[in-house]
């Protein structure tokens, strides 16, 4: 995931794709910072933290949130549209899809779409409680903005 990143992101948002066109549902490429954020939360959370005190303020300070403020729920909308298109896209298995081979094998690909259902479905990773003076986390703007004419479907 981490070296195809851009891939990824330009196919869930490729405003002309030529295969997979009837099958899939992709994202208006308007809302590609908000699909890149889900991307990037999903290698994340793939990735793990170090058992550290450093290692856990990095790692938390990198979360990737939805807005508190977010109106009308567009940017969960979003990333569950990202979600719904990357567990149609990923082949799990070589059945799936005859005479293609999986991107990735069946544990890594289970792996990585529970995670992003997770993210799809809003909600927070979970992690264990850690002493108040490991909690150096500070909060991160995005600053991402979206097109006033961009609509999801």
């Amino acid at each position: 995931m981490m070296s195809n990143h851009l891939d990824v992101l330009h196919d869930v948002t490729n405003p002309s794709p030529l295969t997979q066109v009837d099958e899939l549902q992709r994202v208006p490429e308007c809302y590609r910072p908000q699909v890149d954020m889900m991307l990037r939360e999903t290698i994340r959370r793939l990735w793990g933290r170090g058992p550290g005190p450093e290692d856990f303020a990095l790692w938390q300070s990198l979360e990737e949130r939805i807005d508190e403020n977010d109106p009308g729920g567009e940017m969960q909308a979003v990333w569950g549209a990202t979600a719904a298109y990357l567990d149609g896209r990923v082949q799990r298995t070589p059945e799936q899809k005859a005479g293609r081979e999986p991107e990735m094998s069946l544990a890594a690909s289970t792996a990585f779409l529970q995670v992003v259902t997770e993210i799809g479905s809003g909600r927070r990773l979970e992690v264990e409680e850690v002493p108040t003076r490991w909690n150096l986390a500070i909060g991160i703007s995005t600053g991402a903005e979206k097109s006033s004419t961009c609509i999801l479907s």
